[in-house]
């Protein structure tokens, strides 16, 4: 994979700029640039990989990536961070898409203490509903096919340990609910994220 985004990294930006292009506004994350930043083979990977997933699945699992992407630039914005890493980002945008923030921080790959880090990970197949356990069902053979396979869910009480053992504080772990009442709510169209994976924001202590 040197010198090419990874094939998950593009699904995630092709979701992106599907969500933008198939749902209504207000949008959660407004991404014009992730299919520029995929090229012409954004067509083909939707199709390809469309079929595959029931309306309702495809729906879900583009908003939670949104949400994602979302959620990680609210923290940012919130409390006044001067760094920003993006790691295994799905081809982000950001950099193009927040001209605001970029005046007050540096972009790149270290962390200080009091520096935060968010990220998502695979919630484990019990506490997911119908939509969550179809696109698991969907996408894992998926991504293990290009060579990314996925890890197996964790708990949350297990993953805030593992944070704990790793120096890090858990800042913020909001449940589905959460994310749709910050971002959703009021949505005339019952959209919300996919119960697929779960966010996180913790601290470096």
């Amino acid at each position: 994979m040197e010198s090419a985004p990874s094939r998950t990294a593009m699904f995630a930006a092709v979701s992106r700029g599907l969500f933008r292009l198939e749902t209504p506004s207000p949008w959660v994350l407004d991404d014009v640039l992730a299919l520029v930043l995929v090229g012409p083979v954004w067509q083909q990977l939707r199709d390809q990989f469309d079929p595959l997933f029931p309306g309702p699945v495809r729906r879900e699992a583009r908003a939670a990536v949104c949400t994602r992407s979302r959620y990680a630039e609210d923290r940012l914005a919130a409390d006044g961070f001067t760094q920003y890493v993006i790691l295994g980002a799905g081809l982000d945008s950001f950099a193009w898409r927040r001209p605001d923030l970029l005046g007050s921080l540096t972009v790149f790959a270290a962390a200080a203490p009091g520096s935060e880090v968010v990220f998502s990970y695979r919630a484990e197949d019990c506490v997911l509903d119908d939509v969550g356990t179809e696109y698991a069902r969907t996408y894992t053979p998926i991504a293990a096919s290009v060579g990314e396979p996925l890890q197996p869910g964790w708990p949350v009480s297990e993953i805030e340990r593992l944070i704990s053992r790793c120096g890090l504080k858990v800042v913020d772990h909001p449940a589905r609910a959460d994310l749709q009442q910050r971002y959703f709510a009021g949505r005339a169209d019952g959209l919300r994220p996919c119960t697929f994976e779960t966010l996180v924001a913790a601290r470096v202590t």
